[in-house]
């Protein structure tokens, strides 16, 4: 990857919290060789040294704060994802995990870009009390969630219970229809 800081933290904000399954490679938590092609020096001894002093960088603690967010939020691990908007420095989609016990919606929104930015999102939000799980509280929200999301930050907000939003029930009701199709060719 050849990215500033900023651009780490930024793929791994979106690593940890959309669909599928995150991979960090090697030295990816300090910029380890950065912009070097694979077997050009990116395989390189990453050394005691630099395991002591990756807590220093300033990429490590936005990872590892992300990935200690996934690890504690179902819905980014195993959710459906349905976005409302990816455009520009701006990316707000949710996960939505209504399995068995576990009826979870998480809204993320990601940013980018070199300024904090102010979020609004009506379409498909589900009136309810969001949990701000990064930074704690708690949003009523009846028809729109509004938040001031810092440069290259990410903001999460979950809903617990189950989703009775009607376009946010369309889109993952076709979703998993979608899946429901490619799983019966597959097994032709």
């Amino acid at each position: 990857l050849d990215a500033t800081d900023t651009g780490f933290i930024d793929a791994h904000n979106w690593l940890f919290t959309a669909r599928g399954i995150p991979v960090v490679y090697y030295g990816s938590e300090t910029g380890f060789m950065r912009s070097r092609a694979e077997h050009a020096g990116n395989r390189a001894y990453f050394g005691q040294e630099r395991v002591n002093a990756a807590p220093q960088s300033p990429i490590f603690a936005p990872l590892q704060r992300i990935a200690k967010l996934r690890q504690a939020t179902p819905a980014l691990q195993r959710g459906l994802q349905v976005n409302e908007r990816l455009q520009g420095n701006e990316a707000v989609f949710f996960r939505v995990l209504q399995h068995d016990d576990t009826l979870q919606t998480a809204l993320v929104l990601l940013n980018k870009g070199d300024a904090a930015q102010t979020f609004e999102v009506s379409r498909y939000l589900q009136s309810g009390q969001w949990r701000d799980v990064l930074d704690g509280g708690t949003l009523t929200v009846k028809r729109t969630l509004k938040t001031e999301v810092p440069a290259h930050g990410v903001k999460v907000f979950v809903l617990d219970g189950e989703v009775k939003q009607a376009e946010l029930k369309a889109q993952l009701d076709a979703a998993v229809a979608d899946q429901q199709t490619r799983t019966r060719r597959l097994a032709h």
